[in-house]
């Protein structure tokens, strides 16, 4: 499947419903249209990398987001195109980087879109930017940290809310790291009804339920148990974390756009690789996890 012909027309809509997307992936990779781990997939690494924004406002929509060169924490002299793109925005991106002296490389990958990378001084990534109409941020993911809102404030300011009556509940397990068909305490809750969108909670020792997204209500009830459901291993720089608890959008976008380099799934975990300690602390903090993971 040509992943970059999928986000050319992601890109000529600007966003879409979760059906448009499938219906066009299953057009795209008829060989694999059976596969229910291909649309997955390709929705998270869409969404790390910085293209698109999906499910938003809780809806089952996507959005593309604006195009931007990023440049990495590490290697600063290397920016990575975000956002949307057109063949046409990759030859004006491409004409920019020679006119100012810049490498274009364009790194096919198997399972998402080519990685589109500009390599130069801070000054000529600024100039191929602003030539073509893009806005160029240094340190990209470090940049994002600021907009980040921690799983702690997100928790205070949830809405507590009764239970939806008469909907299917699933709690999630810690101790196992799995969603289960009981009403456990204490946890997070899915409540799905007949039709219509699943909602999620987090049930507080004092059985109340306070409203929050599906990912930040499984790191709202780790926080709130002292249960450490992520790792960072100092030595070689990654960041893993259950596949059945992936980091919240926001978190998973920061740990992939810092390397450049999407997640990876390895032995029932999501890895992020090369991820500075710094990066990593920001991101275990933002997610209420505890410091010492920090090993």
């Amino acid at each position: 499947m040509n992943f970059d012909v999928l986000l050319y027309w992601m890109t000529h809509l600007g966003e879409g419903s979760w059906v448009s997307f499938r219906k066009a992936v299953r057009e795209l990779a008829p060989e694999q249209a059976e596969s229910s781990d291909l649309c997955r997939n390709l929705q998270i690494h869409l969404s790390e990398l910085g293209h698109v924004d999906f499910f938003v406002d809780e809806s089952r929509r996507w959005k593309v987001r604006s195009p931007i060169l990023g440049g990495l924490v590490d290697r600063p002299e290397i920016a990575l195109l975000c956002g949307g793109r057109t063949p046409k925005l990759l030859a004006t991106i491409e004409k920019a980087s020679t006119e100012n002296h810049c490498k274009f490389l364009v790194i096919p990958s198997t399972d998402s879109p080519s990685q589109i990378q500009v390599e130069g001084s801070e000054k000529a990534l600024r100039a191929v930017a602003n030539s073509s109409g893009m806005q160029f941020v240094p340190n990209l993911a470090t940049t994002l940290v600021g907009s980040l809102i921690s799983i702690d404030r997100q928790l205070d300011e949830a809405t507590e809310e009764p239970a939806p009556h008469n909907w299917a509940v699933r709690s999630f397990d810690l101790q196992q790291q799995k969603w289960v068909d009981n009403i456990l305490s204490h946890t997070a809750r899915e409540y799905s009804p007949t039709y219509g969108q699943c909602r999620y909670f987090v049930a507080t020792s004092e059985n109340r339920l306070l409203a929050l997204s599906k990912r930040e209500s499984i790191y709202a009830a780790a926080m709130l148990r002292s249960i450490p459901i992520a790792r960072y291993n100092s030595d070689i720089h990654t960041l893993s974390v259950p596949s059945t608890a992936p980091l919240p959008e926001n978190f998973s976008r920061i740990a992939c756009l810092s390397s450049g380099k999407p997640s990876r799934y390895e032995n029932g975990n999501i890895v992020y690789e090369s991820l500075s300690p710094n990066i990593a602390a920001l991101l275990l903090v933002g997610t209420g996890q505890p410091f010492p993971s920090l090993k």
